[in-house]
């Protein structure tokens, strides 16, 4: 796939069929609108072109500092380079783009500039201003500039609608299991290891601390069985997301222990997917009730992830 750093630096003149959303996540609701974007673009003959912005425009529009992604814009380029998109173009969401009309947006950058010949958008996609774009005025649009438009509808999982806002609740409430399926993956993030206390070592369960970037979002706290990766090795173990409450710290830590791993790797990047949730952080009595509790945590992460691997090669 080839990444164009925007819409005035598209320099192809043959029609392409498009798409064009933040597709955060890049989750099974995604996945659909791909798939159609892909078809069409075979039975066309024409490069499939996704168009995607940096930042998020609600995060643009609303004026907040902090927005979370559930994809970071080169994980979001790998999903989608894996499923077969020829280009993605990362859009800079401003000023003068947030001010287009819909008329604007379709005839001065999808027509002139890009030569569409067949749009694919979600079910709750609306172009330009004010949004005003909806599909009954993309529809008329199309039937001037003759292009063909496709609309996706919702993908549901157990009755829930698939979406990034949805997932993100999913996984501030816990609700792992729904949140991964609506994926299609394990939700995972990348953090660099750092030094912190070395209160692991003390109680027998050392653990990497991790920096991650902060618009990475992150599930509720508490403690969770994980896969991790490094150097294209994988491990299990535990995470903890929280502020460690049994040593009264107030500071937000992200830490994993390892099972069976005791190499330093303080600079290097670890990629953790979360496989299950354990429990809510707590805070314990003492020390020791704390290093009692982490044993049985690591008892029950085997077993999850034995009972896990198991499963896969059933299915193999």
């Amino acid at each position: 796939m080839k990444i164009i750093s925007s819409t005035d630096a598209w320099d192809f003149s043959d029609p392409v069929v498009f798409s064009l959303g933040m597709f955060d996540g890049v989750h099974l609701g995604h996945r659909e609108i791909i798939n159609k974007l892909l078809l069409f673009a075979r039975r066309e003959h024409r490069p499939s072109v996704l168009l995607t912005f940096n930042p998020h425009p609600r995060q643009f529009l609303s004026g907040a500092c902090h927005w979370k992604y559930l994809t970071s814009l080169s994980e979001k380029a790998d999903h989608l380079s894996n499923l077969g998109v020829d280009y993605m173009i990362v859009q800079s969401f401003d000023e003068a783009f947030a001010s287009l009309s819909p008329e604007h947006f379709v005839g001065d950058i999808l027509i002139k500039k890009l030569n569409i010949c067949s749009l694919i958008i979600g079910y709750d996609h609306h172009l330009g201003r004010d949004k005003k774009g909806s599909y009954t005025h993309l529809k008329t649009l199309s039937l001037d500039y003759g292009f063909i438009l496709e609309q996706q509808p919702a993908y549901r999982l157990c009755h829930r609608a698939v979406s990034s806002t949805n997932i993100k609740k999913a996984l501030s409430e816990r609700q792992l299991t729904w949140a991964n399926a609506a994926l299609g993956r394990p939700y995972s993030f990348y953090g660099i290891v750092i030094h912190g206390n070395q209160l692991g070592r003390q109680l027998n369960f050392p653990t990497a601390n991790l920096a991650i970037s902060s618009e990475k979002f992150l599930p509720a706290k508490g403690v969770y069985a994980v896969k991790v990766f490094l150097e294209e090795k994988e491990f299990i173990g535990m995470l903890n997301i929280g502020n460690r409450p049994t040593i009264n710290s107030k500071e937000t830590r992200i830490e994993v222990h390892i099972f069976d791993f005791a190499k330093e790797i303080y600079g290097h990047t670890l990629q953790l997917q979360l496989i299950a949730p354990l429990r809510k952080e707590k805070k314990f009595s003492s020390l020791a009730d704390l290093k009692n509790q982490l044993q049985k945590d690591k008892e029950i992460t085997r077993k999850i992830l034995h009972d896990l691997m198991i499963s896969q090669k059933a299915i193999k």
